[in-house]
């Protein structure tokens, strides 16, 4: 733009604008936006055009010079320096980013929220893992979520088979990393180990590890692996299972000298005295517990007096008999249900119906509990199940047979009998199958059942019972039975067998083991007052026991330095006593030893072998609930229809479902944003081929 006089550009005033300027194609014209920077208003200044077309301000002091504001500098030095400034480079940028319409934008708004992106991805494959859930529904979620409002999720186009595989198997990968560590900081652990048949007949080994951890002060019971037994060997006996444990702790970097415990089902190949995998493992550690799951113990001693005893072992057909009748016929369930609506004198909706239909439980020999819960359900609803197995009876050979059986005096007697004894049962089995058990809890459990067991031999509390509900006006007068004499002094004798062949199984099942009664001297509640003449010498002989299992072998720790050690711990324990808290979540015993472990530190100092060895207490597992629990989980993720999931993908799987925090948790966000660092370096830890393009991928 040019003056009205013609002369002046020829001016050369310091106050004066030199309109020269504006013409001048190295001060004034864009090579990259084609474009003529600058303009002159009279009476005002300088603008840039760039810079006032995307208003451009100095993001420090909000200054708008060259832009809503014009320079009165009039000299060229201020236009040269204008256009050096980082706000005239945002306004070319802005002026190329308008010309190349939407794609620019994309490509910058995809970098700038990339980790943003690859956090709700990784949380969605995490998500979609924990609940067990098909690996092809993860692309689903992801569309769902991006309908819902995270609209940024559309960047991450990495969705195929191998890319979901790699996540997953990267999010799991930092959970086992992250166990491993605190693995090999502990001085020992204990293993669960249990043998399963998968939808594919494959024989897989699947191991747990309990191991006190130092960051939560408290017994962890975590999975480790599972692993294909038939992969590299012909049979599953103790020396394939012995070899396959070995290749995965060395693969882990774990030391197996730290194994001092052994839990397993009881089978000959796990702990054979010859050649089981625990006589091997105590050839490597002399020091190793091997015990049998007190939860199979348990369930062996039931299952050997039901069999003993043929009157409970038919209750026990009955039951599963009338199960299957009405579970494989929907016409006769849909009668059965006619009936309890009858007797119950409601309408049932859809829920009730669901509920109806629970109640009809499943006995099982292999399933524990499951006894206890068909006798229940049978008890509950035991007028509507006869009145359908009469109507039945007319035109079905089983039902017929079955009402023969149920509607007679002696085996309602024998329910009731059940009825009263199996919940006592039941009531050990779901304390045993806690998350974590301590042997000092074992003992006492079963002493108080068996006491209870006494009490109703002594006091015939279920024939009393039974004779009152079916009497007139009892509950079950509909029944139209009597219990007469003979009936009763029948089931006076058989509750008094069934209750002494139930005694004597378990005090088989469960001997005293010298090793585990030692160990209770740690046990704040059994160490006398400071003041009692016991006090000095308590302790003693077990401290002998301990010492020859434990401390003996390879120690340069005499019996005398081990005493010596104990008679300054039970003070420290005897402290403890009057500081023990109220609480149903642990045991005496499990607080005093964790508290101890808590200050690792300083016992460490004062008795280094006995802080070992309370370590060593702590993990020694007694139930192999965990391994079943982990055999339920594989039956879910692999299904029928993902009958071709590979070991490490089950295995990375089972470490989310089971390892995995709770979900928004602060705790799972820090495994997310773990695995999202850990993407970039996929390269270094997988496959080089798949995992470096598959590097690419996330990083692009």
């Amino acid at each position: 733009m040019l003056c009205r006089r013609s002369d002046c550009c020829s001016l050369k005033s310091k106050e004066k604008f030199d309109h020269a300027w504006l013409n001048s194609k190295e001060l004034s014209f864009c090579k990259v936006t084609r474009l003529w920077h600058f303009v002159f208003v009279e009476e005002q200044g300088v603008y840039c055009l760039l810079c006032r077309k995307h208003n451009i301000k100095n993001p420090r002091n909000r200054s708008a010079v060259f832009a809503d504001e014009p320079s009165k500098r009039f000299r060229k030095l201020a236009l040269q320096e204008h256009l050096k400034t980082k706000c005239h480079e945002a306004a070319k940028y802005s002026e190329s980013l308008n010309r190349v319409s939407v794609f620019q934008r994309e490509i910058d708004r995809k970098l700038e929220v990339k980790n943003e992106v690859l956090f709700q991805a990784f949380y969605s494959h995490l998500f979609v893992a924990d609940q067990m859930i098909a690996n092809f529904k993860i692309n689903k979620l992801m569309k769902f979520m991006e309908h819902i409002g995270l609209k940024d999720l559309k960047y991450f186009s990495h969705r195929s088979a191998g890319s979901q595989r790699e996540v997953l198997l990267t999010l799991s990968d930092t959970l086992r990393n992250d166990l491993i560590k605190k693995l090999q900081s502990s001085n020992c652990y204990g293993l669960m180990i249990d043998d399963l048949s998968d939808v594919s007949s494959l024989e897989q080994m699947i191991v747990y590890i309990q191991y006190f951890d130092q960051e939560r002060g408290s017994v962890q019971t975590d999975f480790l692996f599972i692993a294909n037994l038939l992969e590299k060997s012909h049979s599953a006996n103790s020396e394939t299972l012995f070899k396959v444990l070995c290749e995965n702790f060395e693969a882990m970097n774990l030391d197996m000298m730290k194994i001092t415990g052994l839990c397993t089902d009881g089978a000959s190949v796990m702990i054979g005295k010859k050649d089981g995998l625990s006589a091997k493992l105590k050839h490597m550690n002399k020091c190793l517990i091997a015990t049998h799951c007190v939860c199979h113990r348990l369930a062996l001693a039931c299952t050997d007096t039901n069999s003993n005893l043929k009157c409970v072992g038919n209750v026990e057909t009955y039951m599963l008999q009338l199960w299957k009748l009405f579970h494989y016929s929907p016409k006769k369930m849909a009668c059965f249900l006619k009936h309890l609506e009858g007797y119950r004198s409601l309408v049932l909706d859809s829920s009730e119906k669901k509920k109806c239909v629970k109640i009809l439980k499943r006995a099982c020999k292999t399933r524990w509990l499951s006894f206890e819960a068909s006798v229940a359900a049978a008890m509950d609803d035991l007028i509507p199940l006869v009145q359908t197995l009469s109507e039945l009876s007319e035109s079905d050979a089983a039902a017929y047979g079955l009402l023969k059986k149920m509607h007679s005096a002696h085996f309602v007697g024998l329910l009731f009998i059940l009825h009263a004894i199996l919940p006592i049962l039941g009531k050990i089995s779901r304390i045993f199958q806690k998350s974590y058990l301590n042997f000092s809890t074992i003992q006492p459990t079963l002493d108080s059942a068996v006491q209870e067991l006494k009490q109703i031999r002594s006091e015939r509390s279920p024939i009393e019972l039974a004779k009152s509900e079916l009497s007139e006006g009892g509950r079950l007068e509909l029944l139209d039975i009597i219990i007469n004499q003979n009936t009763e002094h029948q089931l006076g004798q058989t509750l008094s067998n069934y209750i002494s062949a139930l005694v004597e199984n378990i005090e088989r099942r469960f001997p005293d083991v010298p090793i585990l009664v030692a160990l209770n001297i740690f046990n704040p509640c059994h160490i006398p007052d400071k003041d009692s003449e016991s006090f000095s010498s308590y302790g003693d002989d077990a401290v002998e026991i301990i010492h020859q299992q434990f401390l003996s072998e390879g120690c340069t720790q005499s019996l005398a330095e081990v005493k010596a050690e104990w008679h300054l711990m039970k003070y420290h324990i005897a402290e403890k006593k009057c500081q023990i808290p109220a609480s149903d979540d642990f045991t005496p015993l499990e607080w005093c030893l964790s508290e101890i472990m808590k200050h690792k530190n300083e016992y460490n100092y004062m008795c280094p072998y006995l802080t070992k060895l309370v370590e060593l207490v702590l993990t020694v597992p007694l139930s192999n609930a965990w391994p079943e629990r982990g055999a339920s989980k594989v039956k879910i993720i692999k299904t029928d229809l993902r009958n071709r999931l590979k070991n490490d993908m089950l295995n990375g799987l089972l470490q989310i479902a089971v390892n995995g925090p709770d979900l928004c948790t602060e705790k799972c966000d820090g495994l997310v944003s773990d695995a999202v660092d850990m993407c970039s370096v996929f390269n270094k830890s997988r496959q080089p081929a798949k995992l470096t393009a598959c590097s690419r991928k996330f990083a692009g």
